[in-house]
């Protein structure tokens, strides 16, 4: 998966940060239960409480880019296959897509050429017990 660098503020003492990982990897950490700030305190509630995410970058180009076998490759910019599939796509910013629909979320790959390669992003829930 291709990363990208997320700018966060912490909304508790003003830092700004950045976290360089894929969607999935901050969505994780974001999920996380436990919040240590770089600026020197620690929050024993999730991140998503304390960070404001200022901006997101596109994801950095993968030069030999080969699917993985783990991800749900999907054409999500072909009307086409969005008619077929019943999907209604709206637009997140850099290059994130949700299916109005299932709540599913898009990311993409980008290749060599530029040809961006859209994969469905599994959301992970942390419950409470």
């Amino acid at each position: 998966m291709s990363n990208r660098v997320f700018l966060c503020r912490c909304q508790k003492c003003g830092l700004k940060f950045e976290f360089t990982g894929s969607y999935e990897k901050f969505n994780d950490f974001m999920e996380s239960p436990v919040f240590v700030c770089q600026g020197g305190h620690t929050e024993q509630r999730s991140p998503r409480h304390f960070l404001q995410l200022i901006t997101m970058s596109e994801p950095s180009p993968v030069t030999e880019w080969k699917p993985s076998e783990s991800l749900n490759y999907v054409n999500i910019l072909d009307t086409q296959t969005t008619r077929m599939r019943g999907m209604q796509m709206a637009h997140l910013g850099s290059g994130l897509y949700i299916d109005r629909h299932t709540s599913i979320k898009y990311d993409y790959e980008e290749d060599a050429k530029g040809y961006r390669h859209y994969f469905e992003i599994r959301e992970r829930r942390v419950i409470d017990s």
